[in-house]
């Protein structure tokens, strides 16, 4: 009787924070996919920021604003904030405004649940060494995401 009311304790403790973890794991689901469908169906809906190098911050409204800022090599990083509704559920920071590979990219997508909590992030670099015949290009990526905890747990990498 003793060993089942242990069992039962034991339990009872754990299951608060499976079933958190369940839930930021499909609250991270959810923002991904909102994420992807605004790129796809909705790219007007990206508020498009850019630091310049004096560390203020500009939204660009137009692609020709932002092409002036690259031109003039103002910018120091930008940025893409997606709402859902009143609250930012995605935002993008890159030193890459296209997300192409350059010569470096570095960038890092953090994604916030509807309580303003951060549920998930990847972190993603793309550089080349160069060797005296062929540049060869080294990419690493990793996934974070929260499990009920004070700070993003690596999940994978790549």
């Amino acid at each position: 009787m003793m060993i089942k009311n242990i069992f039962l304790l034991f339990a009872l403790l754990l299951f608060p924070n499976f079933s958190a973890q369940n839930s930021y794991e499909k609250e991270l689901e959810d923002a991904k996919f909102f994420v992807k469908e605004i790129y796809k169906n909705n790219p007007s809906e990206i508020l498009n920021y850019v630091k310049l190098s004096d560390s203020k911050l500009k939204l660009c409204t137009t692609d020709d604003q932002l092409k002036n800022y690259i031109v003039d090599g103002e910018w120091n990083m930008f940025y893409r904030i997606i709402r859902k509704g009143n609250k930012i559920v995605y935002i993008s920071k890159s030193n890459n405004m296209w997300g192409g590979i350059g010569d470096w990219l570095s960038s890092q997508d953090f994604y916030f649940n509807k309580d303003g909590i951060l549920i998930g992030a990847i972190k993603k670099e793309n550089f080349f060494l160069e060797e005296p015949k062929c540049a060869r290009q080294i990419q690493y990526r990793a996934y974070y995401k929260n499990v009920n905890a004070p700070k993003l747990d690596r999940v994978e990498k790549s």
